[in-house]
């Protein structure tokens, strides 16, 4: 059997590489579990999604609780399951089909604190007001993005640091 220094070189890298990768990984989806209250938070501050509305994209608790990561090859995906969690990001196009009315008749309720027949009286003219004037986008993960991704990057060294003192 021959041994060179350039195949045990390569050997040794090979590990580290590995030994890396995984530690990188780990340190991904740590931190992505980490970065869910940076998430609720965020929402929590969003600024209002129409002229004189409230901050804030947590009316009903729906929102902030629905906050998920999920391991992907290579690392973690961060994400919401509400289901009108996309609107919150992203906003509605003036124009666009009216809201479901019983999610309005929800939010009347919770936010407005009108009865259930008072809600259902004002829910179809609000989603009427919401189809043609639209809403802003509260962009709740484009604004936690630079936070989200700090503490992502920070266990994500510290479980690169941990695998690397395993290795001497």
């Amino acid at each position: 059997m021959n041994l060179t220094v350039d195949e045990l070189v390569a050997y040794v890298r090979g590990m580290a590489v590995k030994t890396f990768r995984a530690a990188a990984e780990r340190g991904i989806r740590r931190g992505a579990m980490r970065a869910l209250p940076v998430l609720q938070r965020a929402g929590d501050n969003a600024p209002p999604a129409s002229v004189g509305g409230s901050v804030g994209a947590n009316h009903t608790g729906t929102y902030r609780r629905s906050w998920r990561t999920a391991s992907i090859p290579g690392g973690a995906r961060l994400f919401n399951l509400a289901r009108y969690a996309d609107v919150i990001e992203r906003g509605r196009r003036r124009g666009s089909a009216m809201p479901p009315l019983a999610a309005v008749e929800r939010w009347a309720k919770l936010k407005l604190h009108l009865s259930k027949d008072e809600a259902r009286r004002a829910a179809f003219p609000i989603a009427r007001a919401i189809a043609r004037r639209g809403l802003r986008g509260r962009y709740v993960m484009r604004r936690a993005k630079p936070e989200v991704t700090r503490v992502v990057v920070d266990e994500m060294r510290r479980e690169v640091r941990r695998a690397l003192s395993r290795l001497r």
